[in-house]
């Protein structure tokens, strides 16, 4: 999974030095910790909402760890190509399972469709996402999924997000290189930076998603 909660978008400028700084209201409130920008927009910012701040403040002040759960799947909306092959009208596609992880120790299979966490609804990836990150590794839940046109219930108790690969294309302001290919003599190089364009590992969701055939 891509991101890992929902983010409030701002116009307020972030720049090289001042992500971890707080997104005030009107009131002088805070509202958010700024922490991203979209390199390919124009002043376009993301902050983490004050309420995943607070859970994660409860953590560092009793001393644990911050651990964020993963299931280790990748999804893909369920558009209407899906929702007509799969015979289901609301729900995440399980596009991929990584091997090893929570979901496939749980039995999730691919084309599998989520459609449920401890038994809230989720309709996109960023929900399902969401949900998930909201708990930590170790914790058990339950999902809801439709296989074969079958509902089923999973018991899924989650890894550690810190095992997945880091993904997307937001840019934290001061992590911007989050590693490339590699440049003549070992330095790593920047595509965006470069070249103006970014690339991604061809997986069974991009297939879907530009119509590219398995072979």
């Amino acid at each position: 999974l891509g991101g890992i909660q929902s983010f409030l978008q701002t116009d307020a400028a972030i720049n090289l030095g001042n992500s971890g700084g707080p997104l005030l209201n009107l009131r002088g409130e805070v509202v958010g910790i700024n922490t991203m920008i979209r390199a390919d927009g124009q002043n376009i910012g993301f902050a983490v909402p004050i309420d995943m701040v607070k859970r994660v403040l409860k953590d560092l002040e009793s001393g644990r760890p911050v651990r964020r759960g993963a299931l280790g799947v990748q999804t893909a909306p369920l558009d209407s190509t899906y929702q007509e092959a799969l015979g289901v009208k609301q729900g995440v596609v399980v596009s991929d399972v990584n091997k090893g992880m929570a979901a496939e120790k749980a039995g999730v299979r691919r084309l599998d469709v989520i459609t449920a966490v401890d038994g809230q609804k989720v309709s996109s990836p960023d929900e399902l996402v969401s949900a998930i990150s909201q708990r930590r590794s170790g914790e058990t839940v339950r999902l809801g999924l439709v296989r074969d046109g079958k509902a089923l219930d999973l018991q899924v108790v989650l890894g550690d997000r810190k095992d997945l690969q880091p993904q997307g294309q937001d840019t934290e302001d001061d992590e911007e290189d989050r590693g490339g290919p590699q440049e003549p003599g070992g330095k790593e190089g920047n595509l965006e930076k470069s070249y103006g364009f970014t690339v991604e590992p061809l997986n069974p969701a991009n297939r879907h998603s530009y119509r590219i055939e398995e072979d």
